[in-house]
């Protein structure tokens, strides 16, 4: 008997259409969040919602987007934004998303980086998602 499947929908990027109005006018698109998503690919999805004219606009998922374009990757994973969430919705999700985010301690990421060499990651694969040297 096989476990139960759960398929992860991808989407291909050339599909996608940025937010026009995104919020962040920084996506600091750089080498070392490129090399990471070159190597581990885009794990977090993007939301999308369909729009008129068969638009489909990423509306959480801007700099990931671009970010992999960059990579050269030619699918992403993606989420329907189907809540019928209105245009002030978006962007207040804009600000919650942001403001809420946490980044790891330094404690915390050398942990994550010794736990995945425990795993067997190669140094090179743990440095491309660490953006470390």
């Amino acid at each position: 008997m096989r476990g139960p499947f759960t398929p992860r929908p991808v989407i291909r990027i050339d599909a996608l259409t940025p937010h026009p109005k995104n919020a962040r006018e920084d996506l600091d698109i750089n080498a070392p969040f490129v090399d990471s998503l070159r190597t581990e690919g885009c794990r977090i999805p993007v939301k999308i919602q369909r729009l008129d004219g068969a638009v489909l606009q990423v509306n959480d998922g801007n700099r990931r987007y671009f970010g992999s374009k960059d990579a050269g990757l030619t699918h992403l994973r993606y989420e329907w934004d189907d809540d019928d969430r209105d245009a002030a919705g978006q962007f207040l999700d804009m600000i919650t998303t942001a403001q809420h985010r946490k980044g790891l301690s330094a404690a915390e990421m050398n942990q994550a980086m010794f736990s995945a060499a425990e795993a067997d990651a190669q140094v090179g694969r743990i440095a491309k998602a660490a953006g470390v040297r």
